[in-house]
């Protein structure tokens, strides 16, 4: 084990393969597998690195040092990234496969995407039920304290319909980012993008990173998607909203950060509080050591580097995914993670420190569980790709599509939560397309009616 712990030969090893992966399937750009090769080159390949010879930047949580009272790898670093490239593998397997028996997508013509002219027609309809709907998901937030990182939720049903308002608000967005950008009206194309920062801005306001980062790779997705599918558009649009994504989007991502650092959520709302973050942002935003901070809370290999040094292979953790998966109330990898492998004070008063996907996986089985943890979420990633390409309405589609992307990346590299409260977050986006799917049959009886009467 311990030559195949060596650095050089890990990174060759990574290398190599990300270079199969490509030439082997086309690097297709609307494919899970792309964006899951280019978010993990900037996040763990990069973050291994950085923090390897940086690890007094890794402040997001204690990195590891040797302690008399547990188990502890010296060698958690390398043998971090060994786990990385497990999961690295078995998640890109299955689209090897799928290559390798030559089922061909046939409805991938840009045929398949016709305009949606209900959607055209009411665009501006569309944004304020967005406007709408993206309150009320804050007000839940805010007011019984539910999707945010600190503070106890003060109500169960605003704590589980809060996912089902959020997944509806970004089904919502997806449609007015994809319709925005595909239109010739500026103002639509003005309207997506601020859209992206709306949706971004309330989130960070309570202090929930993931939100910023869901809505900047539902636009990476969709980028991709029309960059695939539209190769006769306009190439500005795809620069309009490179710009918007690499000048708004990370700003709030960095802003959201600040305003994390206080314990009661509920002061962050203030005037005076984000004016004094907002001051203390533009003073303190151009350093290494804010910008290694902020590409730490991003990348989310900090927390594969405390279980994998910490996890005492010996021992059992009484952790249980089948628990977890099918009862409640059960002991979660979150509570063990902030508990028993940081040592922190239990229950956590104030929120807790959450594994990443690897991690998650790895608490719970270790390297078997992180082979099959990975491998189904190729499967679930090929199957539900697949479908999509071969839909004669893709349109209709695109937002399960999408949510997907926003929903699993994240969960596999730096939002833990969703991993273990997979069951929530994988049933309220299914309600919330549903209940979309009803509102559209509705508004087009309503509209045939309206016409006929006419």
């Amino acid at each position: 084990m311990e030559i195949f712990l060596n650095k050089y030969l890990l990174i060759s090893i990574y290398f190599i393969f990300s270079l199969f992966l490509i030439f082997k399937l086309k690097f297709k750009s609307y494919s899970f597998l792309t964006l899951f090769i280019i978010y993990t080159f900037f996040t763990y390949f990069l973050g291994y690195i950085v923090f390897e010879y940086f690890p007094e930047y890794s402040t997001l949580i204690p990195l590891p040092q040797k302690r008399n009272d547990s188990y502890f790898n010296e060698n958690y670093y390398n043998y971090s990234f060994f786990i990385f490239l497990v999961g690295y593998f078995f998640f890109s397997l299955p689209f090897l496969l799928f290559n390798k028996f030559n089922l061909e997508i046939k409805n991938n013509s840009i045929q398949a995407y016709p305009k949606n002219k209900i959607i055209e027609k009411y665009f501006l309809i569309i944004f304020s039920s967005f406007l709408l709907l993206n309150y009320v998901s804050y007000k839940i937030r805010n007011d019984y304290i539910v999707g945010v990182p600190y503070g106890t939720p003060k109500n169960k049903i605003a704590e589980y319909s809060w996912y089902t308002f959020d997944y509806i608000t970004i089904i919502i967005l997806i449609y007015i980012i994809f319709f925005g950008l595909t239109s010739n009206k500026y103002l639509y194309r003005f309207i997506s993008a601020i859209s992206v920062i709306i949706y971004g801005v309330t989130t960070a306001i309570l202090g929930w990173k993931s939100g910023s980062i869901w809505a900047l790779i539902i636009v990476i997705h969709l980028v991709f998607i029309i960059n695939y599918f539209y190769k006769k558009q306009k190439k500005i649009k795809i620069l309009f909203l490179i710009f918007i994504i690499l000048t708004l989007v990370p700003a709030v991502f960095i802003l959201s950060n600040n305003l994390r650092h206080d314990r009661n959520f509920v002061e962050n709302i203030t005037y005076d509080k984000i004016k004094s973050k907002i001051e203390l942002l533009i003073s303190n935003s151009f350093t290494m050591n804010n910008f290694l901070y902020v590409y730490n809370r991003a990348t989310g290999i900090s927390p594969l580097f405390v279980t994998v040094a910490y996890e005492d292979p010996n021992k059992e953790n009484n952790i249980s995914f089948y628990d977890n998966l099918f009862k409640r109330g059960t002991y979660q990898p979150e509570t063990y993670f902030s508990c028993n492998i940081l040592k922190y004070v239990c229950p956590p008063n104030f929120g807790s420190y959450a594994p990443t996907g690897w991690s998650t996986f790895y608490i719970y089985n270790r390297v078997y569980g992180v082979i099959i943890g990975f491998l189904v979420l190729g499967l679930i990633s090929v199957f539900i790709e697949n479908v999509f390409i071969n839909l004669k309405n893709k349109i209709l589609f695109l937002p399960l599509f999408t949510s997907t992307y926003a929903m699993s990346f994240p969960a596999m590299i730096f939002e833990g939560t969703i991993t273990f409260y997979f069951k929530r977050h994988v049933l309220s986006l299914f309600l919330a397309f549903t209940v979309f799917l009803l509102f559209i049959f509705f508004i087009k009886r309503l509209i045939h009616r309206l016409e006929i009467k006419l």
